[in-house]
């Protein structure tokens, strides 16, 4: 398998996985805000992510392990996108350079 391949296929299954966590960090904290007070969920619904992070602060003991993860899948997200500079450095993701065919007038 190419290593290319191995790469790209590595960082797509950590985006989804990133994705997931804060998606599945997002529902938990609605969860949570509704179940606090009808306001509340809706400011974590439609205020995304100012609702969600006021809510945390507001009710840190309830949504301490939601409002984490949530942090933990941005901080995750920052740290893959400042690796893309450090792959392309790497040889990873640049075109290969095509190897100049000798010409004709080069010939002795």
């Amino acid at each position: 398998m190419d290593k290319e391949l191995v790469v790209t296929l590595l960082l797509a299954g950590f985006i989804g996985l990133l994705l997931l966590t804060v998606t599945a960090s997002w529902i938990w904290m609605m969860v949570l805000a509704f179940q606090t007070h009808p306001g509340w969920g809706a400011a974590v619904l439609l205020a995304y992510p100012l609702g969600g992070l006021a809510f945390a602060f507001a009710n840190w003991e309830r949504a301490r392990w939601p409002a984490l993860l949530t942090i933990a899948g941005y901080a995750g997200m920052i740290l893959l996108a400042l690796s893309i500079p450090l792959l392309e450095s790497a040889g990873l993701g640049s075109k290969p350079r095509p190897t100049p065919s000798p010409s004709a007038s080069a010939a002795p």
